[in-house]
C-alpha cells in the first residue's frame, strides 16, 4: 500500500483511480520574465477551486475534489 502524501499533497487523492499525485493545479504566482525565460519570485498560491488533474487518468475538477479530509 502506497503511503500517504505528507507534505505539499497532504490529504489529497485522485477521486478516481486513488492516485495520491501527481497532479497539474492550476496556480497564481509572480514571476520575473525575460527573453530567456521566466523565474518564480514569489509564492505559488491555489485554493480549493483551483483546477485539478489526475497525471495517471486524467480525471479533472477543482483541488476541493481530490481532498480527502484526511491530514497527517
Amino acid at each position: 500500500m502506497t503511503e500517504p502524501n505528507t507534505n505539499c499533497l497532504a490529504g489529497m487523492q485522485c477521486p478516481r483511480c486513488k492516485l495520491l499525485g501527481p497532479f497539474t493545479i492550476s496556480c497564481t504566482a509572480i514571476f520575473i520574465l525575460t527573453d530567456d525565460g521566466a523565474e518564480c519570485s514569489g509564492d505559488i498560491e491555489y485554493d480549493g477551486g483551483s483546477y485539478c488533474m489526475c497525471r495517471e487518468c486524467e480525471h479533472d475538477g477543482i483541488i476541493h475534489d481530490f481532498q480527502t479530509g484526511e491530514q497527517p
